[in-house]
């Protein structure tokens, strides 16, 4: 059976393509940056409650972190539905049960996040534990979806499995991504770590510096790894599209060039104990990963679908009111988290 013709004809859209583009890279940078700390911040909770060390200070900020993803989490899935909403709600049906499972199992996470937050330490490790799995099981679900998304050729499987259970297990590329995903998450934290040891020192005063060299530590060691699970990442890419980032695609070879040479740049900075210069560098090493994540995902369904070419019915009032939304609500989140991290601050508020 032909897979296109499982594909649904996809939705006009109210502006040009290249907007949604534009908004869906802003905002799905800020949504990872938050949910690498997530990730990355249960994990290294999780890791001190097993080995019975003291767990990290910011264990108490984790329920913060999973709000804030979760509500940063929103604009760039709207946008992915908004472009690839014939494929995403697809893939979406034919996992349907891992899918709808997100929810309760998010719910349940958040829950253990608060309990190793503020429970008794002997509680505390093992919601810690708890709350770091069902994190990571999520992250699991959304990584198979996003992979299955791109793959048509495997959507037959639905006539002999009509469950909503269909999952891509055999793709290597499934948990090269995934782990790719794990370790970025662990070396964002260790950043993450530096950074609330290095910018609330006027705070707090009495925060060793030795714990900034520590976080930029582990993440200039999660870096090293994920080069090399990135180079694992670009091999079990199917040929066509691996070849792009070979010199086929200059657009594509140039990111994975600069991706490197960023990758480095941090690695260098973070040794050197240089917190704001790694922090910048990152912003931007992330932001050309996902340059690189979209000429993947246009690599595979090159055959299939091409939102360039998605029909455009003008109608631009709903982005000038989301945009004046999107606006008001970085305001209040920014006094928020800035509120959140400052003693002085958070008492009075």
């Amino acid at each position: 059976m032909d897979p296109s013709q499982l594909i649904p004809d996809p939705d006009a859209l109210q502006v040009p393509w290249i907007i949604f583009q534009i908004l869906l890279i802003l905002t799905f940078v800020c949504h990872l940056l938050l949910m690498n700390l997530m990730l990355g911040g249960s994990l290294l909770s999780a890791g001190r409650a097993l080995s019975g060390q003291e767990p990290p200070e910011f264990k108490t900020k984790l329920p913060i972190l999973i709000a804030l993803t979760i509500n940063f989490g929103v604009p760039p899935l709207l946008f992915v539905q908004v472009l690839f909403g014939n494929l995403l709600y697809t893939s979406s049906i034919l996992m349907g049960v891992f899918w709808i499972s997100v929810i309760p199992v998010l719910i349940l996470a958040y829950y253990t996040a608060y309990g190793a937050a503020k429970g008794r330490p002997a509680a505390a490790r093992v919601w810690a534990v708890v709350s770091a799995l069902l994190l990571l099981a999520i992250s699991f679900v959304f990584s198979s979806n996003m992979t299955l998304m791109l793959k048509p050729e495997t959507w037959p499987e639905w006539f002999g499995n009509p469950t909503g259970t269909i999952l891509v297990l055999d793709d290597p590329m499934l948990y090269a991504r995934w782990l790719h995903f794990i370790i970025a998450s662990l070396a964002v934290t260790g950043l993450g770590t530096a950074g609330l040891a290095g910018w609330t020192k006027r705070a707090d005063p009495d925060e060793p510096v030795p714990a900034v060299r520590a976080g930029l530590k582990l993440f200039a060691y999660a870096t090293m790894v994920q080069v090399l699970i990135g180079v694992w990442f670009l091999l079990t890419l199917p040929r066509e599209v691996m070849m792009a980032f070979m010199g086929q695609s200059m657009y594509a070879t140039v990111l994975l060039a600069l991706g490197i040479l960023l990758a480095l740049a941090v690695i260098f900075t973070a040794m050197r104990s240089k917190l704001n210069l790694t922090a910048v560098l990152l912003a931007v090493l992330v932001t050309v990963m996902v340059l690189m994540r979209d000429v993947v995902r246009g690599g595979y369904l090159a055959q299939y679908f091409s939102y360039a070419n998605l029909p455009v019915n003008l109608s631009i009032s709903p982005l000038i009111l989301f945009v004046a939304i999107l606006v008001a609500g970085l305001v209040c989140l920014g006094w928020m988290i800035k509120t959140a991290l400052d003693p002085a601050q958070r008492k009075e508020a």
